[in-house]
């Protein structure tokens, strides 16, 4: 380097304007407002940053770490066997291990059952549980409507279960099942109707018996003699009223069909008559079928008019 000249002298070419002070001077104030800004960015960057992503990203490298050395070692059935999900292990050595998991909500459902359908377990690791899959197991259960999960950092869960409420039995091709106000088979069920307990009967019956019940809102005098209703060929109604008489319901105008039925039982005393069945499909008429007694007495009592009328012609 000649002695050091020819440094000297590119050093010289190069013609810092105003001599090495002001450059230095300049370069290092420079240098200073570039790393206020660098400083300044950090910071939003940092207080922008989800508190415990820090730790929780740390979280996920080694258990990726750890898994791949598993793995490749041949050591994965072993350590399966022994600690389980190794993402849930690591999480466990970092302070994240799963200790309460508490449940609210729950009637007729109890800890155990939800527990186990939620696939969860006291041990598992809080950061890599998927609680979105969680709730979709739940909500695979027929008695489960809805379902909130929380995680509670460090160590709990918190579940609250929405169940489904029971709200008539419908009978479909032999098989009993309680039913929720949307139709949908919370349970099957064992055992005779209890009395006062709402059945619908027939393929379809359980989609529609919300709507039915609610016009039968509308005729408390008549609701409280159903016993049950059929739905029948997936478009009208027979209802089964007290002492076993039917009532056949149109497809069409069904509440104002209910309407005439209630003021004919309030007005008429229907049901203490000696019928099988009250068809109110046609608008402007309603047909009695009598009993084979009433309708026996009734012929019998037709022909002695007939021979009253022909003895006095």
């Amino acid at each position: 380097m000649d002695g050091g000249r020819r440094l000297l002298r590119q050093i010289k070419e190069r013609g810092f304007a105003g001599g090495f002070g002001l450059a230095s001077a300049q370069h290092r104030r420079r240098w200073r407002s570039g790393r206020s800004r660098v400083t300044e960015s950090a910071s939003q960057l940092v207080d922008a940053t989800p508190h415990g992503l820090g730790g929780f990203l740390a979280t996920v490298l080694v258990g990726l770490s750890f898994s791949y050395g598993i793995v490749r070692g041949g050591h994965a059935e072993a350590f399966l066997a022994a600690y389980g999900d190794p993402f849930h292990a690591v999480g466990r050595s970092m302070g994240f291990e799963v200790q309460h998991i508490t449940m609210s909500g729950l009637g007729d459902l109890t800890q155990a059952d939800v527990l186990k359908s939620s696939g969860l377990a006291v041990g598992q690791a809080l950061p890599f549980i998927d609680i979105d899959a969680v709730r979709d197991r739940l909500l695979a259960v027929p008695m489960i409507k809805d379902v909130e999960i929380r995680k509670n950092y460090p160590h709990g869960l918190a579940i609250h279960v929405t169940e489904r409420e029971g709200f008539a039995l419908w009978q479909n091709h032999g098989a009993l099942s309680v039913i929720a106000p949307d139709g949908a088979v919370i349970d099957k069920f064992r055992g005779d109707v209890p009395a006062g307990v709402p059945l619908v009967v027939g393929e379809g019956a359980n989609k529609r018996a919300a709507a039915l019940f609610k016009m039968l809102e509308a005729q408390p005098d008549l609701k409280s003699r159903v016993t049950a209703a059929t739905l029948v060929g997936s478009r009208r109604w027979t209802l089964r009223l007290d002492r076993g008489i039917e009532a056949r319901l149109p497809e069409d105008g069904e509440a104002e069909a209910l309407a005439r039925l209630s003021a004919l039982i309030k007005e008429q005393k229907l049901l203490d008559r000696a019928i099988l069945a009250v068809d109110l499909r046609m608008p402007d008429r309603v047909v009695l079928r009598l009993t084979e007694e009433a309708l026996a007495e009734r012929l019998e009592t037709q022909k002695k008019l007939s021979k009253v009328k022909g003895s006095t012609t």
